[in-house]
Parts: C-alpha cells; sequence; structure tokens
C-alpha cells in the first residue's frame, strides 16, 4: 500500500482514504496574509486559540523544508546541499 498524506480542515472520504491525516488549522486559527480588491496587504492575526493540535499549510511546509535541509537535501532537483557547499569552497578559493 502506497502512503497518502492528507492536510484537511474537514474528515472526508479523502481523509478517511489517507495513511497519515494532519488536521488544517481554520483561518480563524492562524496567522496570515491577505491583499484587498484595492490592492492593500494586510496582516492577519489570529481570533481564537485552535481548538486541536493543527497546523497552517506555511507550518507543514517550512517543516518539510527544514526536514530536508537538516538532511542534507536541496530542494532544488539535483542539487545536494553538501555539493553546493564544496563548489562554494571552490568558487571562494579560486577568487582569491
Amino acid at each position: 500500500m502506497k502512503t497518502r498524506i492528507v492536510h484537511a480542515l474537514r474528515d472526508d472520504e479523502t481523509v478517511r482514504a489517507a495513511t497519515w491525516k494532519l488536521a488544517a488549522a481554520h483561518p480563524l486559527e492562524s496567522w496570515g496574509d491577505l491583499r484587498a480588491r484595492d490592492g492593500t496587504a494586510s496582516i492577519v492575526q489570529p481570533l481564537l486559540a485552535p481548538l486541536v493540535a493543527c497546523t497552517t499549510e506555511p507550518e507543514l511546509l517550512s517543516a518539510f523544508a527544514d526536514a530536508q535541509s537538516a538532511a542534507g537535501i536541496d530542494p532544488r532537483p539535483g542539487v545536494h546541499t553538501s555539493e553546493r557547499r564544496t563548489q562554494r569552497l571552490r568558487d571562494l578559493r579560486d577568487a582569491h
């Protein structure tokens, strides 16, 4: 069976079919930003504390990015952090 992960606000068929279920934070429970029709940017502040343990989409993506960084994985395809670091050191050495 393949691993299926879902990040959802409500329980539905997709959530019930998933292997891993991550509760999504309701927009009223999380920080965010938005843009008004006239183009004005604004910050959204949580109006209430989360009722259950949950995450926002940016928090979830950040957790995956941090895990990749800790493992030495660059999010760009085919680039490994240690290779990039080695190349940067070569470039610095050659510049002097």
